[in-house]
């Protein structure tokens, strides 16, 4: 029933001006009939009715096309929605995982698809991590930095394949919440590979700073609420990709 409602509200309000248009005139047509007589009053009635079946053949055309657009990409629409929850899930999975924050096993109904089982976990888990993320990063040590380093390349290889697969096929607005979150990865990726040997090496091999090693323990702290930042609002457009994927998957 919600997937009927959503789908004809929808074609309302993209043929909202015609609707307008054609109500108005069958409805001035109608009035028209009701205070003439003889062949006006016909004329009128018969044009009233014709603007109405204008109307129905409107939305008759438009399901049979948006059906068979279904039929043809239905299985083009199932495998990139599992793609793009595939993403969403990595997105948090990876950026949380090498600070200490473990896949909850036990929240996990084994019976249920993994991949939206996982995506329930993860959305429930975004909140936490946000909150707890600086304590985390301050602790981090040297190889879970380079753990980092790994699944920030496994990322970016997710996105750089599924945003051109795909972005001819998603709806725009769902679009939108993947090339935003694009976008906030691109920035995170590009503030942390800046500084990251302030990171993944101990602070004996950081590179040597004129100011002495005083001023790159400054220079990594500052980083640090960066790189915190730029993961919380990764995580935070995740949120809104979850959400969009699931309208998108209530309505199809």
């Amino acid at each position: 029933m919600k997937k009927i409602v959503y789908r004809y509200w929808n074609r309302i309000l993209k043929y909202k001006i015609l609707l307008i248009i054609l109500s108005l005139l069958s409805i001035i047509n109608l009035i028209i009939s009701k205070n003439t007589q003889g062949v006006l009053s016909n004329l009128s009635v018969n044009l009233s009715a014709i603007f109405i079946g204008v109307i129905f053949t409107v939305f008759i055309f438009d399901e049979i096309v948006m059906r068979q657009k279904e039929n043809e990409y239905q299985e083009a629409y199932l495998n990139s929605k599992d793609d793009l929850i595939l993403l969403a899930n990595m997105m948090v999975t990876y950026l949380r995982e090498p600070f200490g924050f473990k896949f909850p096993l036990e929240k996990i109904d084994t019976s249920k698809n993994l991949n939206d089982e996982s995506s329930r976990v993860n959305r429930e888990s975004i909140k936490e991590v946000i909150t707890h993320l600086k304590s985390h990063m301050l602790a981090a040590s040297v190889s879970d930095w380079k753990r980092l380093v790994m699944n920030i390349f496994f990322l970016r290889q997710e996105l750089s394949q599924v945003i051109p697969l795909y972005k001819e096929i998603i709806p725009p607005n769902l679009l939108g919440k993947v090339l935003s979150l694009g976008k906030s990865f691109k920035t995170f990726d590009y503030s942390f590979a800046l500084l990251a040997d302030l990171f993944v090496n101990e602070p004996k091999d950081w590179p040597k700073n004129k100011l002495g090693q005083a001023n790159n323990v400054r220079i990594r702290n500052n980083q640090l609420l960066t790189l915190e930042k730029n993961i919380n609002d990764i995580l935070n457009k995740t949120e809104l990709l979850f959400n969009e994927l699931d309208k998108w998957r209530a309505i199809d």
